[in-house]
């Protein structure tokens, strides 16, 4: 409920907007601990390869597990490009592309990355919102699969699966 004299419209956009930072925040941080924050209990996220993630733990464990697996790696941008976001009865639903570059700090190697995203978020009981629902798909051909940066030899230089979390 809101309070008398509040536009909800202005409540629900200010508080959508502040997820939208946690987000970039989060994702710049790559921490689990941060990451699971910006999940509703019952979420759901469908990552570019393998199987989704059910649930604020499974993603948590999925986070930390990627978390330990790129040690050395960060991600240096995280730029989110929402291009539409829709409200209605608490429920938000929002698509739009990423670009996100990560980088191995002993070698300086930087990898870019484009995305595609289609979000839905729930409003909460105490107005916040957090993502319910992520999927996301990479644009320009495939990211280079574990192991690879594209056009350089996969043995001389290793990647996270870094895109198993996007």
């Amino acid at each position: 409920m809101s309070s008398p004299g509040v536009d909800v419209e202005e409540t629900d956009k200010k508080a959508i907007e502040a997820l939208h930072k946690l987000d970039v925040q989060a994702t710049l941080s790559g921490r689990a601990d941060i990451l699971a924050g910006l999940w509703d209990e019952r979420a759901v996220r469908i990552p570019h390869r393998g199987p989704a993630d059910i649930g604020r733990q499974a993603i948590y464990a999925s986070d930390k597990q990627q978390e330990e697996a790129s040690r050395g790696w960060s991600v240096r941008t995280y730029e989110p490009e929402i291009r539409e976001v829709r409200v209605t009865d608490g429920w938000g639903f929002e698509w739009g592309y990423f670009d996100l570059a990560i980088v191995e700090s002993s070698s300086a190697v930087r990898v870019d990355l484009r995305g595609k995203l289609l979000r839905v978020l729930k409003r909460q009981s105490d107005g916040s919102w957090k993502f319910v629902a992520v999927m996301v798909d990479f644009e320009e051909g495939e990211p280079a699969a574990e192991g690879q940066v594209a056009g350089r030899d996969p043995a001389r230089v290793a990647i996270p699966s870094l895109t198993r979390i996007y």
